[in-house]
């Protein structure tokens, strides 16, 4: 299956939010911090972090016994591979079961079970609430390094692309 981010908010685009913080700046009588809103991005970090996220999910199983039932076995296997919504997110695993039970004699029983199982977890860290604002903040500068001064305050802008793509927590 696929598994798709809920709507969008309605917000305020790079141009938007810029034409904001210029009449914000002259309403407390202090310098426009977007003088040129024309040369201004429209980056929607929504839509550079988020993801439609295919999903799998497969199991298998054999059963029996011998002829006189005196051996019975159980074997399953399962597959399982979720990407996440937010890019680079996700967990893949795998689980195998085996039991085998053997009749010694009529009142008897000896057994054994094994289980095997592998987790394999992406965990962005992405901070969610970046991808909501400042869109007139381009992913790149000019370099063609990822963009991190927000350009109102003068202060740290965490890119969310950037920790998208950097700033992974792997766990097995």
């Amino acid at each position: 299956g696929i598994q798709s981010p809920l709507d969008q908010p309605a917000l305020l685009n790079g141009i938007q939010h810029a034409e904001y913080a210029n009449e914000d700046a002259r309403f407390r009588n202090t310098s426009e911090p977007f003088p040129n809103i024309n040369s201004l991005t429209n980056t929607d970090w929504f839509d550079l972090v988020m993801q439609n996220a295919p999903m799998s999910n497969a199991d298998i199983s054999i059963a029996g016994s011998n002829a006189n039932g005196d051996v019975n076995y159980y074997v399953s296997g399962n597959y399982f591979n979720q990407e996440g919504i937010v890019k680079t997110t996700g967990i893949e695993k795998y689980i195998i079961r085996s039991n085998i039970v053997i009749k010694l004699s009529d009142i008897l029983r000896s057994g054994f079970r094994l289980n095997f199982s592998q987790f394999d977890r992406d965990n962005g860290v992405v901070g969610y609430g970046n991808i909501f604002t400042l869109g007139q903040i381009p992913v790149r500068d000019a370099d063609g390094n990822f963009t991190g001064q927000d350009p109102i305050s003068g202060g740290p802008f965490s890119n969310p692309v950037a920790n998208a793509l950097f700033n992974v927590n792997e766990t097995q």
